[in-house]
């Protein structure tokens, strides 16, 4: 989860802001050493456009990334080309208006994100706290924003199927994934060449993790992110040799915002309900501290005890199985 702070602007055409709908622009600038602001980015962006530009909003926000997601989710049926919009006087007004809001509120994330890393470490008792209408809330949004992610990661799987089918049918996928032939690990290479070396170096470890009950539930999603995954979906049943990729790949970029979105909802509400889990073992019927102990291969061992074996590893090329990533969908500054 990105906690960056930032900048939101606006930027309009001059011009249409007394004629709308008004085109505007939202983006954001990252926190940075350079010192970069959002007048950097008027200019930046006024270069070889033949329209005059205009600064009309700049708000200071904690995980800047995430309220330019929001945004861009809330205006996504007004979209044009990249991040300008076509809004009318009053849609801009509360376009500002919302992420005003949402920088108040990514505040008072962020200072519970930062408690809820400092509780991770934290001892903890064998008490079991009673559900507050706060815990069942978070959790409600927990399990919702999975099932949404967990759909939409099914989408992109499907997807990295087609890409692999192109490609073993001799369609050119270049301009739609990376294909990627990752080292294999240590430990894996271990395993297969030398297990009883591999089994001699596991070490018995404690493991502590925070478990939300599982809960079925369906995705609740924004009416043009439902549209999109409908397309997506129909597209992906639909689909030959023949159709080729750019229509599926235009689909996988509109969804990345979205399903960045529901990923960082997901670690927000778990960090909630870590907060107000607290130093209790658990929360009835909504989540629970567990602790697992478990026999680890350690790699500083087996490198300290076997260095041969280690020098063999690195002087060979060990490939895993070939894997196809799908072009872009990544969070840019813009």
């Amino acid at each position: 989860m990105s906690n960056v702070a930032g900048q939101i602007y606006f930027i309009a055409e001059e011009h249409s802001i007394t004629a709308p709908p008004v085109r505007v622009k939202i983006g954001l600038v990252r926190e940075s050493k350079s010192g970069r602001d959002s007048q950097d980015r008027l200019l930046d962006h006024q270069t070889g456009n033949p329209r005059k530009l205009k600064l009309i909003e700049v708000i200071e926000t904690a995980r800047v990334s995430r309220v330019e997601n929001s945004l861009h989710q809330r205006y996504a049926g007004q979209r044009g080309i990249g991040e300008w919009f076509e809004l009318s006087n009053s849609e801009l007004r509360a376009a500002i208006t919302e992420c005003r809001d949402l920088a108040s509120q990514q505040s008072v994330h962020l200072k519970v994100i930062r408690e809820a890393e400092q509780i991770e470490h934290a001892p903890r008792s064998n008490a079991i706290a009673n559900a507050s209408d706060e815990a069942r809330e978070w959790h409600r949004r927990f399990s919702v924003a999975r099932a949404a992610e967990s759909l939409l990661n099914k989408l992109t799987t499907s997807y990295r199927e087609k890409i692999k089918s192109a490609h073993e049918g001799g369609l050119d996928v270049g301009p739609y994934a990376r294909i990627v032939r990752p080292r294999r690990s240590f430990d894996s290479w271990l395993s297969e060449h030398h297990n009883e070396v591999y089994e001699a170096c596991k070490q018995m470890s404690t493991t502590i993790s925070f478990v939300p009950k599982s809960v079925t539930t369906s995705p609740v999603l924004e009416s043009v992110d439902e549209e999109l995954v409908n397309e997506y979906q129909a597209q992906l049943n639909e689909w030959s040799l023949q159709k080729g990729l750019e229509s599926l790949h235009l689909l996988h970029l509109k969804l990345s915002r979205p399903r960045s979105m529901w990923s960082e909802e997901v670690e927000l509400a778990r960090d909630y309900l870590k907060v107000i889990c607290g130093r209790n073992r658990a929360i009835e019927g909504i989540c629970a501290w567990t602790t697992s102990n478990s026999n680890r291969f350690s790699s500083k061992t087996a490198q300290e005890k076997h260095p041969q074996l280690f020098d063999e590893y690195a002087a060979i090329t060990v490939y895993s199985a070939p894997q196809f990533k799908p072009r872009g969908g990544g969070d840019v500054e813009g």
